[in-house]
C-alpha cells in the first residue's frame, strides 16, 4: 500500500489525524470482533501515513489498542507494529511506544514478553 492508499481515506490530513486519534474509541465501541474483518485494514492504512502527527498518535495509543484487542490479536498484529515504531527515524514516535511499553507487555503472553 502506498501513501496514496492512506489518502483514499480522505484528502484532508485533519480527517485522517482524527481517525488515528479516535481509533481506540471506535475499536472500543465496535469491540474486537471487527478487528480482523474491518478495523485492522483501516489501522494498517493509517500506519502507512507519512504524517508525523498521525504516526505519533498511533504510537501513543498502541497500548490502548492492545488492551482492547487482547493477547491473541496483539501478538498476531501489533507485535510487528511495535517493532516498526521502534525502527522509526523519529524519536517522538519511538517515545510514544516506550512510555507505554509496560502496559503493552501486560497484554502479551509470558512467552512473548
Amino acid at each position: 500500500m502506498a501513501d496514496s492508499d492512506v489518502n483514499s481515506l480522505s484528502k484532508d490530513n485533519e480527517i485522517i489525524y482524527s481517525c488515528a486519534y479516535n481509533f481506540p474509541a471506535v475499536l472500543d465501541t465496535v469491540n474486537k470482533e471487527k478487528w480482523e474483518t474491518d478495523l485492522w485494514k483501516v489501522y494498517e492504512k493509517l500506519l502507512k501515513s507519512q504524517d508525523k502527527r498521525i504516526k505519533q498518535t498511533l504510537s501513543e495509543s498502541l497500548h490502548e489498542v492492545a488492551k482492547l484487542i487482547g493477547e491473541t490479536y496483539t501478538e498476531k498484529y501489533l507485535f510487528r507494529v511495535v517493532d516498526t515504531f521502534f525502527k522509526d527515524k523519529n524519536d517522538d514516535i519511538k517515545l510514544g511506544v516506550i512510555k507505554h511499553m509496560a502496559e503493552i507487555m501486560t497484554v502479551l503472553s509470558e512467552n512473548k514478553r
